[in-house]
């Protein structure tokens, strides 16, 4: 027998074809092992199924990331009939009841037929529903017309009068890369929505803006939706602009963006991608955002991203008319210091970019809010320069400066400056934390940066790759940033530093030695050789007195195991020497250490002598008057008596 139920496809690249519900329990989904399998990333891996009894067929929504729809309701199960519209995701069907026909079938027909405004107001069926026309009854295709003709004579008549809002013609937009899909209303579709995203955006009349179709979504509370074109073709220097027009529910947003990427093999090594961000669109009706951004050196692809989300209540999102256009730009950027540029992103400025020559060195540098979302919740910035600096001022609530230091400056060594209980210089790999930083030094050799903040700070890296992101956390908030550049003083200070350390070893100083060269570290570690030197002369001149008081230590348990009275002097001697020749140095805690020990122990081994030393002559003394020598008693009494009030 043959199936009764059917699902025909309504939009995607299927369109048109019509698919057999073949027995209860009919699953679709992108996984294998579907009974319908729907090649779709806005399709989840088991999306929905349908059921059939004696009363019909039943929808049911199996937990999707999209939701299911049916006409424009979200539902989790529900009771469908003939006619009925089902969206999964981005991908629409229309069941079809084979005991359904005739007149039926004419205005199922009508139903899924797109008209098109023409010139004179009238609605004119598209040309590819005439094409299947053959396939429709002739007294179908008559109250098919006749509903067209009245339709249109309606529409006639109510235009402008309050009787329904007009449907605007699309309007192309002259440059435009994404050409076809510029508004929703083509069969070819490459727009995409984000895998990992909750929600998505699908097609909705409801959501146009001109034409027939629009993109909505629907966000719940913490929720978001991102939407991207298909990729175009990027070169550096030129700049692109993307334009929408973007409707929001109450507590909803909603930005056009622009995102560049990298192609092919550069992905994985290159700077990563970003994206220049409109400022959002609240308000329930239309409203046209517009970004543009230059595109930096290092990239060459670029798409329009639509994103949409809930921070604190849920609601939806409406886009259309959504343009791409490259052109020329002169531009110049947002601030310069020798080589390195910085461009600014982002309508009002929320992102920034710093670049010399043809590499990217940091990327998706912004102000945020502790807890927020990078590259969501940024706050607009302002930029200032001078010779040596670019001074980076957030302008609005913030408290985390967040970015992603490219393979360029992690390469080249990532390194902090600490302050109170964890103070000075230290290196790290890309995945690190540090409470205390004053200045964050990433790069060396050509490329150098030096992040300097007001206050302390806590810095966390994390590694994406060869690149590595970074956070830093004002603890009594973060609104300015100090991006160094240019270091022509200050490696001459280090110079000086580094003259003044080899003398010092030269003539035997080595406490003024390593001070020297700690000072150069923890001031002015911006000279890779004398940084190398630096770590390399303090590890050295450290190891080798921690060597000899190691030494020390040994000849002190020496003296302790024979009871050797003046061993022990010789070792208390030789640590306070030590110490004095590493004076302000981990050497000198160390021997001064070791030197209180010996003279603890010597304390000890000379009062346990002194009673000894007291017990024997108290023995002589005794048997001096048991034998009447009162001379010789006497003197030896005048002895104790002297030792125990302190004298010789």
């Amino acid at each position: 027998m043959e199936p009764r139920y059917s699902l025909r496809f309504e939009s995607g690249e299927r369109r048109g074809e019509t698919i057999p519900i073949t027995a209860s329990g009919f699953s679709v989904g992108r996984r294998p092992g579907s009974s319908l399998q729907v090649l779709d990333n806005s399709v989840s891996g088991h999306h929905a199924e349908f059921l059939i009894d004696d009363h019909g067929v039943t929808v049911r929504d199996l937990e999707s990331t999209n939701g299911t729809r049916v006409g424009e309701m979200r539902v989790i199960e529900q009771r469908l009939a003939h006619g009925d519209h089902v969206t999964l995701g981005n991908i629409e069907f229309v069941l079809l009841d084979e005991r359904m026909g005739g007149a039926r079938t004419a205005l199922e027909a009508l139903a899924k037929t797109k008209t098109v405004p023409g010139p004179d107001g009238l609605q004119r069926v598209s040309a590819d529903v005439l094409a299947r026309s053959k396939k429709v009854s002739r007294p179908g295709l008559i109250v098919v017309a006749l509903l067209v003709v009245a339709g249109g004579t309606w529409f006639w008549l109510n235009r402008g009068g309050g009787g329904g809002p007009t449907l605007r013609a699309v309007t192309p937009v002259a440059g435009d890369q994404l050409a076809d899909e510029f508004s929703f209303e083509s069969d070819h579709d490459t727009w995409a929505n984000a895998e990992n995203a909750p929600q998505a955006f699908y097609r909705k009349e409801t959501a146009r803006w001109s034409g027939a179709l629009g993109v909505a979504a629907d966000v719940g509370e913490g929720e978001w939706a991102l939407y991207r074109s298909r990729d175009v073709r990027a070169a550096a220097g030129r700049e692109f602009v993307a334009r929408a027009m973007l409707r929001a529910s109450e507590g909803v947003t909603a930005r056009v963006g622009i995102e560049f990427t990298r192609s092919g093999d550069a992905v994985a090594s290159g700077p990563g991608p970003f994206v220049a961000w409109s400022d959002s669109a609240s308000g329930s009706g239309f409203e046209e955002r517009e970004v543009a951004a230059l595109v930096p050196p290092g990239y060459d692809a670029a798409r329009a991203v639509l994103f949409a989300r809930a921070p604190s209540s849920a609601g939806s999102a409406a886009a259309d008319d959504v343009s791409l256009v490259e052109r020329a730009s002169e531009k110049p950027p947002a601030a310069q210091v020798t080589e390195y540029r910085l461009v600014t992103l982002g309508a009002s400025a929320t992102q920034a970019l710093l670049f010399k020559g043809d590499r990217v060195l940091l990327s998706a540098l912004e102000f945020t809010r502790p807890g927020a979302t990078p590259g969501w919740d940024s706050a607009p910035m302002t930029v200032a320069a001078d010779a040596k600096r670019i001074t980076l001022s957030a302008q609005g609530a913030s408290g985390v400066v967040a970015l992603r230091c490219e393979s360029a400056l992690v390469a080249g060594g990532i390194a902090t400056l600490g302050s109170g209980a964890d103070p000075g210089y230290k290196t790290h790999a890309s995945e690190f934390e540090r409470a205390g930083v004053l200045d964050l030094l990433l790069g060396g050799k050509g490329d150098f940066v030096r992040l300097h903040f007001k206050a302390p700070v806590r810095a966390r890296g994390a590694g994406e790759g060869a690149a590595a992101r970074i956070v830093i956390d004002g603890a009594a908030g973060l609104a300015e940033l100090e991006l160094q550049l240019e270091f022509k003083e200050e490696r001459e200070q280090a110079g000086n530093l580094a003259h003044a350390a080899r003398n010092a070893e030269k003539k035997g100083d080595l406490g003024d030695c390593l001070a020297q060269w700690s000072t150069l570290l923890d001031t002015f570690p911006y000279e890779d050789a004398l940084v190398a030197e630096a770590e390399a002369t303090r590890a050295k001149l450290l190891q080798k007195g921690l060597a000899e008081v190691r030494e020390v230590r040994a000849e002190s348990e020496r003296a302790r195991f024979f009871r050797l009275v003046d061993l022990y002097r010789k070792c208390r001697d030789k640590a306070l020497a030590i110490g004095k020749r590493y004076a302000k140095s981990d050497v000198e805690r160390e021997a001064q250490a070791l030197a209180a020990d010996v003279e603890r122990d010597l304390a000890g081994l000379e009062a346990d002598l002194d009673r000894a030393e007291r017990a024997r002559l108290t023995a002589i003394l005794q048997v001096l008057e048991k034998q009447k020598a009162s001379g010789l008693a006497g003197e030896v009494k005048a002895y104790l008596d002297a030792r125990s009030s302190g004298g010789k």
